[in-house]
């Protein structure tokens, strides 16, 4: 799984240099099948991850052959116009190399966290965890229509698969007018460790509202999973959460599901090419810029690209300006409470950058804050402060880092706080500039100061103090102010 600003920030405020980020695990959708008879011709199908699983792609081109339905050949192909997807002075993402993961079959199931385990109010969600499939949206309309009155937000961790369920899964969700967002749900009983095991994938298969941890750091949704998600109303995309993206593969099959030869390059172009004008028919119902698809078809099936912030924006997949994630225990590299936050700081939607702030324990009775934030060559170092109820505290001269391998920089600022600096902390934490502030005025939005949400705050630290030497205290956290994925 690709390591999370989480965990590469910390590497970079750690002693130890990082590494450059590991594969993906990835699923890599199995090939779009054009059902072949005598003639040649019938419908597309897009198979899942799992070898040999496929499921009808309809709307698909047939040429008219006796008792056939409508007739669509590639005479009556029709192209859409598409716009760049990448503007001029951006540079496209490098796609990586895909690594096969075999993951099950999608499953859904309804998972209970603590409270404002989802977000803020939100304590409960639906899981949406493995391969999609041809009859994964009925499987999920089953679900929703057990579920009632009671909407909940869907958070997947997919690596794709049919493209025809994906978008059955995205129209059912636009029908509810539910929430979606990329997340990593594990049951209560399941080892973090070992997301394969086969009783924690019976568990979640076994019908039943399982307690969980929703984590949006260590979790992906690619390929026809991006596809999914575009249906629903709305699309929160967390800070570490990845989309990944690639051209789908298509091969021929006769009337009993066997492959066939490749049929005449007339019959492949126009298969292919009323799939992709399919799916960006699609997309632009849902309100997502077709564009994507022509993203995606520039990236071999092969290999993954994730979407930059800047094109999840572009796109209109998630248009927040700024966005932050819940504060959370992580144990590597070492035991720690972290919070990843992305701003955007010209306010133009074309440079979001990556900050994080991390908890740690430093003898005797403090804790130590690193505040990282992503730079540009060109910027200038600043003062930063946090404000927290009716406390301010300073950071240390920032210090300029960068991962190995990375042209990306960071200023990381330092301070040592008592715990009562930040269990008073209230409902948000300021993160101000003071050099900035003074020589620009008014901060554009996204740029500092900022308000960080305490969302989450409270129960970390009372797992993180007692390892700090440091007995719990009571907080004294009101409600965020801002949403969280």
């Amino acid at each position: 799984m690709l390591r999370a600003p989480l965990t590469f920030l910390a590497l970079l405020i750690g002693a130890a240099a990082g590494s450059a980020p590991p594969e993906v695990p990835f699923a890599r959708p199995g090939d779009a099948v054009a059902q072949s008879a005598g003639d040649q011709t019938g419908s597309v199908r897009e198979a899942s991850p799992r070898s040999g699983a496929s499921s009808p792609l309809d709307e698909a081109p047939r040429a008219g052959r006796p008792g056939g339905g409508d007739v669509v050949g590639p005479g009556a192909v029709r192209r859409v116009a598409m716009k760049p997807t990448t503007p001029a002075n951006e540079p496209t993402p490098r796609a990586r190399p895909t690594r096969v993961t075999a993951m099950p079959t999608i499953t859904f199931f309804v998972a209970r966290g603590g409270t404002d385990a989802c977000g803020p109010g939100c304590a409960e969600w639906v899981a949406a965890e493995g391969a999609i499939d041809g009859a994964a949206p009925q499987r999920l309309r089953a679900l929703l229509t057990r579920l009632g009155r009671r909407k909940l937000p869907i958070y997947f961790h997919s690596p794709g698969g049919s493209v025809a369920g994906a978008l059955a899964i995205g129209r059912l969700m636009r029908e509810r007018r539910l929430t979606a967002g990329v997340g990593w749900t594990l049951p209560q009983g399941c080892d973090a460790k070992q997301p394969r095991e086969e009783a924690c994938d019976q568990l979640k298969r076994s019908g039943r509202e399982l307690p969980a941890q929703l984590d949006t750091s260590h979790t992906m949704c690619n390929s026809a999973c991006v596809y999914a998600l575009a249906g629903a109303t709305v699309r929160e995309i967390a800070p570490s959460a990845t989309l990944g993206i690639h051209s789908s593969s298509f091969k021929f099959v006769d009337g009993h599901g066997h492959a066939s030869g490749r049929p005449p390059p007339a019959i492949m172009r126009a298969t292919m090419t009323a799939s992709y004008e399919r799916l960006a028919r699609y997309l632009g119902e849902m309100g997502i810029d077709p564009a994507l698809v022509t993203a995606a078809r520039a990236i071999s099936n092969d290999r993954v690209r994730f979407l930059t912030r800047a094109e999840i924006w572009r796109f209109n997949i998630d248009r927040r300006a700024f966005v932050e994630g819940s504060w959370r225990m992580t144990e590597e590299p070492t035991r720690a409470v972290s919070k990843v936050f992305l701003s955007d700081p010209k306010g133009d939607h074309t440079d979001f950058r990556t900050g994080l702030i991390r908890l740690t324990c430093s003898p005797p009775d403090r804790l130590r804050i690193d505040f990282a934030r992503q730079v540009a060559s060109g910027d200038k170092p600043g003062s930063i402060t946090l404000s927290t109820g009716a406390a301010t505290r300073t950071l240390n001269p920032a210090r300029r880092t960068a991962e190995a391998g990375s042209k990306t920089e960071y200023e990381v600022s330092t301070a040592y706080v008592a715990p009562s600096f930040l269990l008073d902390a209230g409902e948000a934490i300021a993160v101000a500039d003071d050099a900035d502030a003074a020589a620009q005025g008014a901060p554009q939005p996204g740029e500092l100061p900022v308000k960080l949400s305490t969302l989450g705050l409270a129960p970390a630290l009372a797992t993180l103090l007692p390892s700090c030497g440091v007995a719990p205290t009571p907080v004294k956290m009101g409600a965020p102010t801002v949403d969280v994925p």
